[in-house]
């Protein structure tokens, strides 16, 4: 399989060195950058799949090398994904003015890292434990007729839901649910990554379901889930 390019733009070399370790056992070729100018010409010459850029990058800022990229008729379907410090409402909103795909804080959590890369580029989340939560969920092909099953486990990354409504790999669905014990409602676009079918059993120890992948996660959700995740001390199952 073709390697995915992965562009890290950042000033500090703890930034870059960190990201890398998280993708060295993965099928990704890693490019780094430290200045805006970097950014551009490594953008031009190696056309990445995804950009992470710090917001704060010298010479020009991670906010208008993004509005750069995103105006370029050769670079404008490449995923950028803007890194800030605080995540100040004002810095949100610059990042959102330039067209950015998606927005994470430091310090960069690497669960998060993985699920935005894998989000944007399309690919299987697998590399993430769920954890035993059960909780109803709304589901289905589109957002007006949509079925209610109960999940058995959860991640940043995605669900298993008991059921026999079974549908088709790949099948994209919206899914709706809400936190048990807090009024935070989750709803995302997601689509069927397996089935566990009677006459296919794939997972002998989960019942007649359906593994799903969350696709486009925002990152308040993300952190939502982490942090029921870790105030519930839900044990991980993988």
């Amino acid at each position: 399989m073709e390697k995915k390019i992965i562009l890290f733009a950042d000033a500090t070399l703890f930034f870059v060195g960190m990201e890398k370790t998280f993708f060295l056992r993965d099928n990704f070729e890693l490019r780094t950058a430290y200045t805006g100018k970097e950014v551009l010409e490594v953008v031009a010459s190696s056309c990445p799949d995804i950009v992470f850029l710090d917001f704060n990058l010298p010479e020009i800022s991670g906010e208008e090398c993004c509005r750069r990229i995103k105006a370029d008729v050769n670079s404008m379907h490449i995923p950028v994904v803007i890194v800030t410090d605080e995540g100040r409402e004002e810095d949100l909103e610059r990042c959102r003015q330039a067209g950015c795909d998606d927005v994470i804080r430091k310090p960069i959590n690497r669960e998060e890292l993985i699920v935005i890369t894998k989000k944007n580029l399309n690919i299987q989340v697998r590399a993430l434990p769920r954890y035993i939560a059960r909780m109803r969920v709304n589901f289905g092909p589109n957002g007006s007729q949509l079925l209610s099953e109960y999940t058995l486990n959860l991640s940043t990354g995605g669900v298993f839901l008991e059921t026999v409504n079974l549908m088709a790999e790949g099948t994209p669905l919206i899914v709706e649910f809400v936190l048990p014990h807090r009024n935070i409602a989750i709803r995302c676009k997601a689509s069927v990554a397996w089935v566990n079918h009677p006459d296919m059993i794939r997972n002998p120890n989960l019942p007649t379901g359906m593994g799903v992948q969350f696709l486009d996660l925002s990152t308040e959700s993300i952190e939502a889930i982490r942090s029921y995740i870790n105030e519930e001390n839900l044990a991980p199952v993988w």
